[in-house]
């Protein structure tokens, strides 16, 4: 009978083991799958901002040669400008959709906004002064969106860590 009763007190244990290992292996590959899709999504938004970013600065470029491009008179010349410049405001209209896809920060979505918005109308200057003033401003605007998103990824990163350590 004290056979019997080791046998099943061996399986039990055996059992309980299996069964302790299982949950702690589910734990760990959850946590562990947890993380992978907080660093792809961490990835994915660095990638945006950085998209957002170079195409606000390469829509500020057009806007500034716009301008210069206008002064210098030429229908034509006017014409072609005009072109790249939409060109360039839908690609950074595009980036920042890809922003507010991937987060619900309100303040990376108004500044991404207000960036095309005063970009926009930095062709219409009507002197240098004015086109300086308006160009500073949507400098100004991007690396408050640069900082922004900055904090938000290194925020992440710095959660993911504390999960994984």
């Amino acid at each position: 009978m004290s056979a019997v009763i080791s046998a099943l007190i061996a399986v039990a244990g055996t059992l309980l083991g299996s069964g302790a290992t299982f949950l702690f292996q589910r734990i760990t590959a959850d946590r562990a799958a947890g993380q992978a899709a907080a660093e792809r999504l961490r990835q994915d938004r660095l990638n945006a901002y950085n998209a957002f970013a170079d195409m606000a600065l390469e829509y500020r470029r057009t806007q500034i040669d716009r301008w210069y491009r206008i002064q210098e008179g030429g229908p034509d010349i006017e014409e072609a400008t005009r072109a790249e410049s939409y060109t360039k405001r839908t690609a950074l209209r595009s980036a920042l959709l890809r922003v507010q896809l991937l987060t619900s920060d309100t303040r990376l979505h108004e500044l991404g906004s207000k960036i095309i918005e005063v970009t926009q109308a930095i062709h219409r200057a009507a002197d240098l002064q004015a086109r300086n003033e308006r160009g500073d401003e949507s400098k100004a605007m991007i690396d408050a969106f640069v900082k922004h998103a900055a904090i938000e990824v290194q925020s992440a990163l710095i959660a993911l860590v504390r999960v994984g350590g």
